[in-house]
Protein backbone atom coordinates (compact mmCIF):
# COMPACT_ATOMS: atom_id res chain seq x y z
CA UNK A 1 0.00 0.00 0.00
CA UNK A 2 3.20 2.09 0.84
CA UNK A 3 4.13 1.94 -2.82
CA UNK A 4 0.35 2.35 -4.18
CA UNK A 5 -0.02 5.78 -2.38
CA UNK A 6 3.46 7.13 -3.12
CA UNK A 7 2.81 6.43 -6.75
CA UNK A 8 -0.13 8.01 -6.26
CA UNK A 9 1.36 11.03 -5.14
CA UNK A 10 -0.58 10.51 -1.69
CA UNK A 11 2.23 11.41 0.46
CA UNK A 12 0.84 11.37 3.81
CA UNK A 13 -0.96 8.16 2.72
CA UNK A 14 2.40 6.75 1.86
CA UNK A 15 4.29 7.70 5.45
CA UNK A 16 1.35 6.20 7.30
CA UNK A 17 1.11 2.73 5.32
CA UNK A 18 5.29 2.69 5.52
CA UNK A 19 4.84 3.24 9.60
CA UNK A 20 2.79 0.57 9.76
CA UNK A 21 4.71 -1.58 7.88
CA UNK A 22 7.67 -0.92 9.71
CA UNK A 23 5.71 -1.58 13.30
CA UNK A 24 4.79 -4.59 11.94
CA UNK A 25 8.01 -6.34 10.85
CA UNK A 26 9.22 -4.69 14.74
CA UNK A 27 6.34 -6.98 16.34
CA UNK A 28 7.40 -9.90 13.91
CA UNK A 29 11.08 -9.53 15.05
CA UNK A 30 10.77 -12.24 17.65
CA UNK A 31 8.72 -14.98 15.81
CA UNK A 32 11.99 -15.18 13.96
CA UNK A 33 14.88 -14.16 16.27
CA UNK A 34 17.38 -17.34 16.74
CA UNK A 35 16.36 -19.34 19.72
CA UNK A 36 19.02 -19.79 22.65
CA UNK A 37 21.48 -23.04 22.77
CA UNK A 38 19.72 -25.73 24.90
CA UNK A 39 21.27 -25.94 28.49
CA UNK A 40 22.66 -29.77 28.40
CA UNK A 41 23.87 -29.17 32.14
CA UNK A 42 20.02 -28.13 33.31
CA UNK A 43 17.36 -30.39 34.30
CA UNK A 44 14.39 -30.56 33.25
CA UNK A 45 10.28 -32.03 33.30
CA UNK A 46 8.29 -31.95 30.35
CA UNK A 47 4.91 -31.25 29.72
CA UNK A 48 3.54 -31.94 26.27
CA UNK A 49 -0.06 -30.32 25.25
CA UNK A 50 -2.01 -30.29 22.49
CA UNK A 51 -4.29 -27.69 22.20
CA UNK A 52 -7.26 -27.81 19.48
CA UNK A 53 -11.02 -25.41 18.49
CA UNK A 54 -12.57 -28.52 17.60
CA UNK A 55 -15.24 -26.37 16.34
CA UNK A 56 -19.09 -26.24 17.28
CA UNK A 57 -20.52 -27.95 14.24
CA UNK A 58 -17.57 -30.85 13.71
CA UNK A 59 -18.43 -34.48 13.16
CA UNK A 60 -14.80 -35.39 12.81
CA UNK A 61 -14.05 -35.12 16.49
CA UNK A 62 -13.67 -38.68 17.10
CA UNK A 63 -10.74 -38.77 14.46
CA UNK A 64 -8.89 -36.17 16.70
CA UNK A 65 -9.78 -38.19 19.66
CA UNK A 66 -8.23 -41.36 18.26
CA UNK A 67 -5.41 -39.82 17.66
CA UNK A 68 -5.15 -38.27 21.09
CA UNK A 69 -5.54 -41.10 22.54
CA UNK A 70 -2.79 -43.18 20.86
CA UNK A 71 0.07 -40.47 21.76
CA UNK A 72 1.86 -41.83 24.56
CA UNK A 73 3.96 -38.35 24.99
CA UNK A 74 1.00 -36.55 25.24
CA UNK A 75 -0.31 -35.13 28.89
CA UNK A 76 -2.76 -32.56 28.83
CA UNK A 77 -5.63 -31.79 25.99
CA UNK A 78 -6.88 -28.63 25.60
CA UNK A 79 -9.92 -28.13 23.48
CA UNK A 80 -12.15 -25.18 22.76
CA UNK A 81 -15.68 -25.42 21.13
CA UNK A 82 -16.14 -28.67 22.99
CA UNK A 83 -19.69 -28.41 24.22
CA UNK A 84 -21.19 -29.89 21.34
CA UNK A 85 -18.28 -32.30 20.99
CA UNK A 86 -18.75 -33.44 24.29
CA UNK A 87 -19.86 -37.18 23.43
CA UNK A 88 -16.93 -37.49 21.38
CA UNK A 89 -14.59 -35.75 23.54
CA UNK A 90 -15.75 -38.45 26.78
CA UNK A 91 -13.31 -41.01 24.77
CA UNK A 92 -10.72 -39.11 25.83
CA UNK A 93 -10.75 -39.94 29.95
CA UNK A 94 -9.46 -43.58 28.50
CA UNK A 95 -6.04 -42.13 28.16
CA UNK A 96 -6.63 -38.39 29.98
CA UNK A 97 -8.65 -39.58 32.88
CA UNK A 98 -8.41 -36.23 34.53
CA UNK A 99 -10.96 -33.52 33.12
CA UNK A 100 -12.56 -30.28 33.85
CA UNK A 101 -14.99 -28.74 31.44
CA UNK A 102 -16.99 -28.22 29.25
CA UNK A 103 -16.78 -24.61 31.10
CA UNK A 104 -19.19 -22.38 30.70
CA UNK A 105 -18.53 -20.04 27.37
CA UNK A 106 -19.71 -17.58 25.26
CA UNK A 107 -19.45 -20.37 22.40
CA UNK A 108 -19.64 -23.99 23.59
CA UNK A 109 -17.28 -24.56 26.06
CA UNK A 110 -13.77 -25.27 26.88
CA UNK A 111 -12.36 -28.34 28.51
CA UNK A 112 -9.10 -29.83 29.42
CA UNK A 113 -8.08 -33.48 29.72
CA UNK A 114 -4.89 -34.52 31.39
CA UNK A 115 -3.02 -37.29 32.37
CA UNK A 116 -2.24 -35.83 36.10
CA UNK A 117 -4.82 -34.91 38.62
CA UNK A 118 -6.73 -31.79 38.30
CA UNK A 119 -6.76 -28.87 40.62
CA UNK A 120 -9.78 -26.59 39.45
CA UNK A 121 -9.74 -23.15 40.77
CA UNK A 122 -12.14 -20.30 40.92
CA UNK A 123 -12.70 -19.32 37.40
CA UNK A 124 -11.86 -15.69 36.62
CA UNK A 125 -15.17 -15.72 34.25
CA UNK A 126 -16.92 -17.67 32.70
CA UNK A 127 -15.06 -18.08 30.08
CA UNK A 128 -11.83 -18.99 31.38
CA UNK A 129 -10.97 -22.79 32.37
CA UNK A 130 -8.37 -22.97 35.25
CA UNK A 131 -6.85 -25.66 36.49
CA UNK A 132 -3.50 -26.51 38.36
CA UNK A 133 -1.71 -29.74 38.03
CA UNK A 134 1.70 -31.59 38.22
CA UNK A 135 4.48 -32.65 35.88
CA UNK A 136 4.53 -36.27 35.53
CA UNK A 137 8.60 -36.94 36.56
CA UNK A 138 8.94 -34.93 39.19
CA UNK A 139 5.22 -33.86 40.20
CA UNK A 140 5.86 -30.09 39.72
CA UNK A 141 3.12 -27.80 40.18
CA UNK A 142 1.68 -25.55 37.08
CA UNK A 143 -1.33 -23.70 35.99
CA UNK A 144 -2.98 -24.21 32.87
CA UNK A 145 -5.40 -21.11 31.92
CA UNK A 146 -7.47 -22.24 28.92
CA UNK A 147 -9.15 -19.43 26.93
CA UNK A 148 -11.13 -18.10 23.57
CA UNK A 149 -11.99 -14.52 23.78
CA UNK A 150 -14.88 -13.48 21.75
CA UNK A 151 -13.74 -12.41 17.84
CA UNK A 152 -14.14 -8.65 17.17
CA UNK A 153 -16.66 -7.80 14.82
CA UNK A 154 -18.00 -5.38 16.09
CA UNK A 155 -16.90 -2.38 18.61
CA UNK A 156 -18.79 -3.94 21.45
CA UNK A 157 -16.73 -7.30 20.61
CA UNK A 158 -13.52 -5.60 20.20
CA UNK A 159 -13.84 -3.80 23.83
CA UNK A 160 -14.89 -7.03 24.96
CA UNK A 161 -12.10 -9.38 23.89
CA UNK A 162 -9.69 -6.48 24.96
CA UNK A 163 -11.51 -6.29 28.35
CA UNK A 164 -11.03 -10.15 28.39
CA UNK A 165 -7.50 -10.68 28.29
CA UNK A 166 -6.48 -7.78 30.66
CA UNK A 167 -8.56 -9.57 33.26
CA UNK A 168 -6.32 -12.68 31.96
CA UNK A 169 -3.34 -10.95 32.16
CA UNK A 170 -4.57 -9.80 35.90
CA UNK A 171 -5.07 -13.71 37.12
CA UNK A 172 -1.44 -14.36 35.83
CA UNK A 173 0.01 -11.55 37.99
CA UNK A 174 -2.01 -13.03 40.77
CA UNK A 175 -1.97 -16.51 40.62
CA UNK A 176 -0.24 -18.48 43.29
CA UNK A 177 1.91 -20.70 41.19
CA UNK A 178 5.23 -19.83 39.07
CA UNK A 179 4.37 -21.86 36.20
CA UNK A 180 1.82 -20.56 34.08
CA UNK A 181 0.74 -21.91 31.28
CA UNK A 182 -2.43 -19.48 28.92
CA UNK A 183 -3.74 -21.48 26.04
CA UNK A 184 -6.52 -21.15 23.58
CA UNK A 185 -7.92 -19.73 20.40
CA UNK A 186 -7.05 -16.01 20.90
CA UNK A 187 -9.06 -14.44 17.76
CA UNK A 188 -6.50 -12.43 17.44
CA UNK A 189 -2.42 -12.59 15.81
CA UNK A 190 0.32 -12.69 18.29
CA UNK A 191 1.50 -9.03 17.12
CA UNK A 192 -2.44 -7.47 18.12
CA UNK A 193 -1.37 -4.50 20.60
CA UNK A 194 -3.68 -6.31 23.17
CA UNK A 195 -1.81 -9.52 23.00
CA UNK A 196 1.97 -7.76 23.03
CA UNK A 197 0.26 -6.20 26.42
CA UNK A 198 -0.50 -9.70 27.82
CA UNK A 199 2.79 -10.97 27.34
CA UNK A 200 4.26 -7.79 28.79
CA UNK A 201 2.13 -7.25 31.74
CA UNK A 202 1.77 -10.95 32.76
CA UNK A 203 5.72 -11.69 31.58
CA UNK A 204 4.56 -14.47 29.70
CA UNK A 205 6.90 -15.74 26.43
CA UNK A 206 5.39 -16.74 23.35
CA UNK A 207 6.00 -20.31 23.05
CA UNK A 208 5.87 -19.90 19.13
CA UNK A 209 9.17 -16.74 19.06
CA UNK A 210 11.84 -18.56 16.81
CA UNK A 211 10.01 -20.71 14.90
CA UNK A 212 8.08 -17.63 12.74
CA UNK A 213 4.47 -17.66 11.26
CA UNK A 214 2.38 -20.85 11.77
CA UNK A 215 -0.90 -20.14 10.10
CA UNK A 216 -3.57 -22.10 12.96
CA UNK A 217 -6.74 -21.46 11.02
CA UNK A 218 -8.05 -21.11 7.43
CA UNK A 219 -11.56 -18.98 7.28
CA UNK A 220 -11.68 -19.18 3.46
CA UNK A 221 -9.83 -22.53 1.87
CA UNK A 222 -7.10 -24.60 3.49
CA UNK A 223 -4.80 -25.07 0.73
CA UNK A 224 -4.63 -21.01 0.15
CA UNK A 225 -1.86 -20.03 2.38
CA UNK A 226 -3.09 -16.45 1.46
CA UNK A 227 -6.19 -16.74 3.73
CA UNK A 228 -4.64 -18.27 7.19
CA UNK A 229 -4.13 -16.84 10.35
CA UNK A 230 -2.31 -17.37 13.69
CA UNK A 231 -4.68 -17.11 16.30
CA UNK A 232 -4.34 -20.20 18.34
CA UNK A 233 -1.49 -19.23 20.32
CA UNK A 234 0.14 -20.54 23.75
CA UNK A 235 2.00 -18.39 26.16
CA UNK A 236 3.87 -19.71 29.45
CA UNK A 237 5.75 -18.27 32.37
CA UNK A 238 9.53 -17.38 31.44
CA UNK A 239 10.56 -19.79 34.04
CA UNK A 240 9.84 -21.96 31.94
CA UNK A 241 10.73 -22.56 27.65
CA UNK A 242 9.08 -23.98 24.31
CA UNK A 243 11.24 -26.63 23.08
CA UNK A 244 9.57 -28.02 20.37
CA UNK A 245 6.02 -26.59 18.57
CA UNK A 246 4.54 -27.21 15.31
CA UNK A 247 0.79 -26.92 14.01
CA UNK A 248 -0.53 -30.11 12.78
CA UNK A 249 -1.65 -30.97 9.11
CA UNK A 250 -4.65 -33.17 9.96
CA UNK A 251 -7.29 -30.62 11.30
CA UNK A 252 -9.89 -33.40 11.92
CA UNK A 253 -13.14 -31.94 10.46
CA UNK A 254 -12.58 -28.55 12.11
CA UNK A 255 -11.41 -25.00 10.51
CA UNK A 256 -8.17 -24.92 12.99
CA UNK A 257 -5.47 -27.05 13.41
CA UNK A 258 -4.73 -28.68 16.30
CA UNK A 259 -1.19 -27.53 17.46
CA UNK A 260 1.26 -29.07 19.80
CA UNK A 261 3.84 -28.07 22.53
CA UNK A 262 6.44 -29.38 24.57
CA UNK A 263 7.57 -27.72 27.20
CA UNK A 264 10.79 -27.40 29.03
CA UNK A 265 10.00 -26.74 33.11
CA UNK A 266 13.40 -26.40 35.31
CA UNK A 267 13.33 -29.64 37.73
CA UNK A 268 14.30 -29.45 41.85
CA UNK A 269 17.88 -29.88 42.28
CA UNK A 270 18.24 -33.28 43.60
CA UNK A 271 19.53 -33.94 47.53
CA UNK A 272 23.21 -33.76 48.31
Amino acid sequence: YALIFAGLRLHKWALGAFIGLISNLIALLPLYRPLPPPCHECRYDTLRIVQFNAFYKNRATKDFVAWANMQPDLDVVVVVEAKTNGAALDALKQTYPYAAGPHQHYRQGIAIFSRQPLLPTNALNPYVLNVNTTTRASAQSLSIIAVHPPYSLTYQDWKNRNDYLMKVSQLVKSHPLHNTIVVGDFNSSAWHPIIRNLEKEANLTNAQNGRGIAFTWHPIGWSNPLTGLMIDHLFLSTSMMAVDRYVMEDRFGSDHAPVVTEIAIPAPSPLP
